[in-house]
């Protein structure tokens, strides 16, 4: 004779109430561990630098890449720096969100922290792998080559 019903269900109940008490506890246990989102990279560069001076730089150190101002002709209020020819109105439309990077694939943008285009801190902040601070300079975009540019500005000065 098979017990009723009812005494099934809850035996049923309570491996499936433990792991998901385990899965929170090990939420949880991380989070003290001090998993934490990675901040934004940083590097040095002069503090006189501008856009056009970083892109001199870049080339000098063998990085070539397809420049394309964030505004229509000069680079100097930023530019998207791009590994394949790419045109301005597919670029503008990038967010600037860490969750969305995805989208930035061989594409970095650079800004001057003090131009018009200003980031608040807290959404820089956020940026994590896709962020990057060098001196007056501030990037959004591809993690690979964000790490590819910091490189040429870390040999900057040999």
């Amino acid at each position: 004779m098979s017990p009723p019903k009812s005494t099934r269900r809850p035996a049923l109940l309570r491996p499936l109430c433990a792991l998901g008490v385990l899965a929170i506890l090990l939420v949880w246990a991380g989070r003290q561990a001090g998993d934490s989102p990675p901040t934004v990279t940083e590097v040095n560069v002069p503090d006189g630098w501008g856009v056009p001076d970083l892109l001199h730089h870049l080339e000098e150190q063998g990085l070539a890449l397809h420049t394309v101002p964030t505004r229509r002709g000069e680079p100097r209020w930023g530019a998207y720096l791009c590994e394949r020819e790419r045109r301005w109105e597919e670029l503008v439309v990038l967010p600037l969100l860490a969750e969305r990077a995805d989208r930035w694939r061989g594409v970095v943008l650079v800004l001057p922290a003090a131009g018009p285009l200003r980031v608040p801190a807290e959404d820089v902040d956020g940026w994590g792998r896709n962020g990057l601070r060098a001196g007056p300079l501030l990037f959004f975009g591809d993690e690979a080559l964000l790490r590819r540019i910091a490189e040429a500005l870390a040999r900057q000065g040999r």
